[in-house]
């Protein structure tokens, strides 16, 4: 208890040593500061953390400087309680001061170095508790209205602070028995930020075509624009006083939304990005933009007729960890029954493809074209994977309509789009029974009769594989195996006991324990193989394989209580919680 403070203030000025120092106020005995008499040193170690959050700026001691202030404030007692609460309140005033002087400061013309530090300090405490301010939220508002030209990052905290505050203005109003007043207050606080926030999908978009780096914004505007929308909900409210803070974006909007999202999936992981802080990489990569927007279909926030095939056809496009979190989607989707799971596929096939279309009709890079036409193909294989066993016998009618779809899109201004044949209802077609391909042979020969392929032959040569591929499933003969009648096998030499026949001792007497177990365990061998194997078809393909907890815990309970109507307050995950 006495050298605490001494290391604290020792190494006050190490920014690699200061944070664990701190951290270790969380695992001390506090109420042995009374017991020993050593207050004096209790206020000194909680002076010398308040020193510390306003001499550094990184975010690992800004959060242990929060977290350790934020303990004392639980676990202390009586005049240290005390202390500890006001020297919490001490910080969040002057912090509030700070960020107010520091706005005016940038409008005056000066550096932004002193905006963006304190604008990440407040960021760091609006993570754990809502912060008291007189007019802050419209101080935030007008420089990011007037000042355009402000550094990136700067913009990014001054819309997660903007965020966090409308979020805990929101925890904070009486459900039962609100006042008019603070809903009005909140009310224009949610439409100042979707203004801001609808700003920068347009203005960013442009940007990224002109080549200029706006990464790191554009992340925090793509998942603060998710986390608005799913925190109100319209259906959260509809039936509460609350009513009038239910929000449903418009479809325009959705798609300006995606289209930044999708820019900053294709940027490369080898891109530097300039404004682009690696403190808060988790909060800005493409992962954290793909999380965003499957919650909004999760919580069916929004329509899942645009935004779910769109996310879908990118499934094997951006490496492991984007795919990760599509295949939870799509397990977490096909749970709801109110899913229609073969038109989101068809429809993720038509977008991917008609990506390669329009790289194919600019015909510059050949290298491009032919990447996007292996990913329709990647991506119709991985999809079609979801048919197999005893689901593929459960879903025909899924894997009938996505072929059907396909076949009726696919001789949409003949004979341009025949590759899709080839490309992507292939692999589907060999999920099917040989009893369901005439059908689909004799659907696909009558639309190209009456028509002369010699025209253009290569334009047709899809068309060719694709019912010679038919032609040959079909010869194939294949019965699924819930479908085949049981036929008499001939076997050679002496006949096999019955299963269900128990074993005969060689000896009178009663069995023995262990010829028991003996017993048990062959008739299980024989018996149990069958339904465990139907189990494992039943199962959903995210139980396939282990997933990364730290990528898919966010979305877990998104699908898990994406229903719920309850309000959350911010938690210390950020914008992504």
């Amino acid at each position: 208890m006495k050298r605490y403070p001494q290391l604290l203030r020792k190494y006050l000025p190490d920014k690699a040593k200061i944070s664990p120092l701190i951290d270790m106020m969380m695992l001390l005995k506090l109420e042995m500061y009374s017991l020993k008499r050593q207050e004096q040193n209790f206020k000194a170690a909680i002076d010398l953390i308040v020193d510390a959050f306003f001499k550094h700026g990184d975010k690992d001691t800004l959060r242990s400087c929060i977290k350790a202030i934020a303990f004392c404030c639980t676990k202390c007692q009586a005049d240290l309680l005390d202390y500890a609460e006001n020297k919490l309140k001490t910080l969040e005033d002057e912090l509030v001061l700070k960020v107010k002087t520091a706005i005016k400061e940038v409008e005056a013309g000066d550096d932004e170095y002193s905006l963006l530090v304190n604008l990440k300090r407040l960021h760091e405490l609006q993570l754990s508790k809502p912060v008291k301010n007189d007019g802050l939220f419209e101080d935030m508002y007008r420089i990011l209205s007037h000042l355009k030209e402000m550094d990136n990052e700067v913009k990014s905290f001054l819309l997660i602070n903007m965020f966090l505050e409308v979020a805990w203005c929101l925890h904070a109003i009486d459900v039962e028995n609100p006042s008019e007043t603070s809903i009005e207050g909140l009310s224009s606080k949610q439409r100042s930020l979707f203004e801001q926030l609808y700003y920068f999908l347009v203005v960013l978009s442009n940007y990224q075509k002109e080549g200029r780096s706006t990464t790191v914004l554009s992340s925090r505007v793509c998942t603060i624009t998710a986390e608005m929308w799913c925190l109100f909900k319209k259906s959260k409210y509809s039936s509460t006083k609350l009513k009038n803070l239910g929000y449903l974006p418009q479809l325009e909007y959705v798609q300006k939304f995606w289209k930044l999202c999708e820019q900053q999936l294709n940027i490369s992981d080898d891109t530097e990005d300039e404004d682009a802080n690696e403190e808060y990489i988790e909060d800005t990569n493409r992962d954290a933009v793909m999380i965003a927007a499957a919650k909004l279909l999760l919580a069916d926030t929004v329509s899942k007729d645009y935004l779910g095939p769109e996310i879908v056809s990118h499934y094997v496009s951006h490496g492991a960890s984007t795919t990760e979190i599509i295949k939870h989607l799509i397990t977490a989707l096909k749970k709801n029954a109110n899913s229609d799971i073969a038109a989101l596929f068809f429809e993720a096939l038509r977008r991917v493809y008609e990506r390669y279309m329009a790289y194919l009709r600019e015909g510059e890079n050949q290298n491009l074209i032919a990447k996007s036409y292996s990913e329709c193909q990647d991506l119709a294989n991985r999809l079609a994977g979801y048919y197999v066993g005893a689901v593929r016998i459960k879903n025909k009618s899924e894997i009938l309509k996505i072929i059907q779809c396909g076949v009726q899109f696919a001789f949409v201004d003949l004979p341009k789009q025949l590759s899709f044949l080839e490309a992507a209802l292939v692999p589907f077609v060999s999920k099917l029974p040989s009893s369901d391909i005439p059908d689909i042979l004799t659907d696909v020969q009558k639309r190209a009769q009456d028509i002369d392929m010699n025209e253009d032959p290569s334009a047709w040569r899809p068309y060719l594989t694709f019912v010679e591929h038919l032609r040959e499933k079909h010869a194939r003969n294949e019965v699924f195996h819930e479908e085949k009648e049981e036929k008499p096998v001939k076997r050679r030499g002496r006949p096999r006991k019955p299963r269900d026949e128990p074993v005969r001792n060689l000896f009178d007497g009663n069995k023995s324990s262990d010829e028991e177990s003996v017993s048990d365990s062959d008739q299980r061998g024989h018996g149990g193989d069958d339904d465990d194997e139907d189990d494992a078809f039943d199962q959903p393909l995210i139980n396939t394989f282990r997933p990364s907890a730290s990528k898919l815990r966010s979305l877990k309970g998104v699908s898990q209580q994406g229903t719920s109507s309850q309000r959350k307050a911010p938690t210390a995950s950020g914008s992504n919680s």
